[in-house]
């Protein structure tokens, strides 16, 4: 794929029937509403996944992650390649998204700013 998936509209899982690809030029868009399942956009490769390109985060409906929240975005029978070469909206105003690629799947986890955290406490 070489063009721009979006699992959802808003928000929504999108399952592949067999080995999907992302090459260089893909985009994998994924909203985020809530920490549930069903509350932000996941893909479901029941296959290979070779992941590239660029993956773009944006939170909606004014959701406010949690330090140690984890999405599981992306779910496969197994995987191949480096990952995504290019990531948009790990940096948010409260903390930042870290990327964990897995066995079987790709989840983003949330960790809260220390300079922010500190803030907070002294409000």
């Amino acid at each position: 794929n070489s063009g721009e998936i979006n699992p959802g509209k808003p928000i929504g899982r999108l399952d592949i029937k067999g080995d999907y690809t992302q090459d260089s030029n893909g985009a994998l868009n994924i909203e985020i509403a809530g920490n549930e399942r069903g509350e932000f956009d996941q893909i479901n490769v029941l296959g290979r996944a070779n992941l590239g390109g660029r993956l773009n985060i944006k939170l909606v409906n004014k959701f406010k992650p949690h330090n140690g929240d984890k999405f599981e975005i992306v779910r496969y029978d197994s995987s191949e390649g480096e990952g995504f070469t290019d990531v948009s909206g790990l940096a948010q105003k409260r903390g930042k998204f870290k990327i964990a690629y897995g066995k079987n799947n790709v989840t983003l986890i949330f960790t809260h700013d220390n300079k922010e955290k500190e803030q907070e406490s002294k409000i």
